[in-house]
Formats: C-alpha cells, sequence, structure tokens
C-alpha cells in the first residue's frame, strides 16, 4: 500500500468508525424508548443504519481493504436484527464491524506513522 492507499484506507476507516460508534448510540436510544415513541424513531434509524452500510461498501469497493468488506456483512447483520426489534444484537454486531474496521486501519496508520504523517 502507498502513501496515497494508505490515507485514503485510513479516512474512510476513521469516518466508519465514527458512523459505527453513533449507530450504537441510536440503537441504545432508540431501545430506551417507550413503545409510543420508538415507532417514528425506528424509521429513522433504519435510514441512517442504510446509509452507514452504503458507506461500509463503498469504503470496500474503493479501498479493496478485506477487513472492511468483513465490516459490511458484520453490519449487514446489525440492519437485519435492528428491523426484527432484536437491538441487543445489533449493539453486539456493530461492535463487531468497529473492530474489523478498526483491524483495517491499522496497516493504514503504520505506514502513515512510518512517513511521520500521523
Amino acid at each position: 500500500m502507498n502513501v496515497k492507499e494508505a490515507l485514503v484506507s485510513f479516512l474512510y476507516g476513521e469516518r466508519i468508525k465514527v458512523g459505527l460508534l453513533t449507530a450504537a448510540r441510536l440503537v441504545e436510544s432508540v431501545n430506551d424508548m417507550s413503545d409510543e415513541d420508538r415507532v417514528g424513531a425506528e424509521k429513522l434509524l433504519l435510514d441512517f443504519l442504510n446509509l452507514l452500510a452504503g458507506e461500509i461498501n463503498l469504503a470496500f469497493n474503493v479501498t479493496q481493504v478485506s477487513h472492511y468488506g468483513e465490516a459490511g456483512r458484520i453490519f449487514g447483520k446489525c440492519v437485519e436484527n435492528a428491523k426484527s426489534g432484536k437491538y441487543d444484537e445489533a449493539v453486539r454486531r456493530i461492535s463487531e464491524a468497529i473492530s474489523a474496521t478498526t483491524t483495517g486501519c491499522q496497516e493504514a496508520a503504520e505506514i502513515l506513522r512510518m512517513r511521520e504523517l500521523l
């Protein structure tokens, strides 16, 4: 991986991690809502999760970092869990996707550190 590829990969990875952390917080918030409030919130949550799934897939397509592909597959299961109201399982899947994304960022981060760009 050259410096330009490392930079692109690192930036996508960091962007995905922020999105995943936000998703975890949103899932937890929806889970804590009353049934009455949850109805509208679930639609917004699913819209956000689907947008994030697209971002993760884009990161994989652009970078071809296998861990981003893995994060996308794991996150797809998160979306399925959220659709089914299995919020605790959705949060667990998000944690797995964060781990995969972090692993994917490590090589890029190391290259950038060696070049003193991080």
